[in-house]
């Protein structure tokens, strides 16, 4: 059996892997996917800060739809159909409450939850599981080889908002 690496996902990476890796990450009003072949044990997973990417912007991985096209891209590569994915959606936290939220305005992590369920409409694939939304961030750890995803949430007590004059 192959060793498991691990590796930490900053915000705009994305790791997609045929090897086993132990891949963590930590979300705010950011998203992350997973997505994972069960018969090979190839795996996926992005940090995503950005809901859509703008007309005429370049490669970025920080916008969610560009991120999931590229994951979904390299398994299909790989002989891969859309099908035989399971994928999971976690994220979109409301850092700050919705205190400044106007009605018909969303906050960047609602944003980024829409935006994620439409690449994912739009490239053939369904969801098996997702955690979204809350008041709350979360820290998250991805076996790339079993498909496996823990998340642990933090407490909204434990964030503060970032000081306006600093």
């Amino acid at each position: 059996m192959t060793e498991e690496i691990e590796k930490f996902l900053g915000i705009g990476e994305y790791h997609v892997t045929v090897r086993p890796t132990r891949v963590r990450t930590i979300l705010g009003s950011c998203i992350s996917v997973t997505m994972h072949h069960p018969a090979t044990g190839y795996g996926a997973i992005c940090h995503a800060s950005l809901p859509a990417t703008p007309a005429g912007h370049g490669v970025d991985y920080r916008y969610t739809d560009q991120v999931i096209r590229a994951m979904a891209g390299w398994f299909t590569k790989h002989g891969i159909s859309r099908d035989e994915l399971v994928v999971k959606l976690f994220g979109g936290g409301e850092m700050y409450g919705r205190s400044r939220e106007r009605e018909g305005v969303f906050t960047v992590g609602r944003r980024n939850i829409i935006a994620a369920r439409k690449a994912l409409r739009e490239e053939g694939l369904s969801l098996a599981a997702s955690d979204l939304g809350g008041d709350h961030g979360r820290s998250l750890t991805f076996h790339t080889a079993t498909g496996r995803v823990w998340v642990r949430k933090t407490p909204r007590r434990a964030q503060t908002r970032p000081d306006p004059r600093a």
